[in-house]
C-alpha cells in the first residue's frame, strides 16, 4: 500500500454512507446516473461510474478504489468522498475546468477511461530535465 491512511484512521463512516454522500455530492452538480460495482471478499474494490450533463453535453467517468480489509475500505471510501468534494468545489469556483480535472477518469466511446486509452501504467512519459 502506497502512503499512509492516518488521516482517515479513525473514521466511523461506513462505505455505504460514503457512497451515499458521494452520490448526493455528484447529484448536486448534475449527475444523472450511477453504477457502483463492488467485489465481495478480501481484498476488494469499489468502482464508481457516473454520468452527468455538463455544459449541455453528457460526460461519464469511472473511479476505482482498492482495499485490503474492511477498515481500509471505510478509510478509502471516505478519502474518495473528500477527494471528489475538493474537485467539485475547485470546478465550481472556477479554479479548474471539469474536463481537465477529470480527464484521466473520463470514459471514451469504447468504455475505457482516457488514462486506459493512453496506455495506463505503461504510458511513456517525458523525463524531467535534470535540475542544476
Amino acid at each position: 500500500m502506497a502512503g499512509s491512511l492516518k488521516s482517515y484512521a479513525q473514521t466511523s463512516v461506513s462505505p455505504g454512507q460514503s457512497r451515499d454522500h458521494i452520490q448526493r455530492l455528484l447529484e448536486a452538480v448534475g449527475a444523472k446516473g450511477f453504477c457502483w460495482t463492488s467485489s465481495v471478499g478480501y481484498p476488494g474494490f469499489e468502482k464508481l461510474e457516473a454520468g452527468l450533463e455538463w455544459q449541455e453535453r453528457p460526460i461519464a467517468f469511472r473511479l476505482e478504489v482498492d482495499f485490503e480489509d474492511e477498515r481500509q475500505h471505510k478509510q478509502k471510501m471516505r478519502a474518495l468522498y473528500w477527494y471528489l468534494k475538493a474537485k467539485v468545489e475547485a470546478i465550481q469556483f472556477g479554479l479548474v475546468d471539469m474536463e481537465r480535472e477529470f480527464l484521466p477518469y473520463l470514459l471514451t466511446q469504447g468504455g475505457k477511461t482516457v488514462y486506459e486509452e493512453l496506455g495506463g501504467a505503461n504510458m511513456k512519459l517525458l523525463e524531467a530535465p535534470a535540475q542544476p
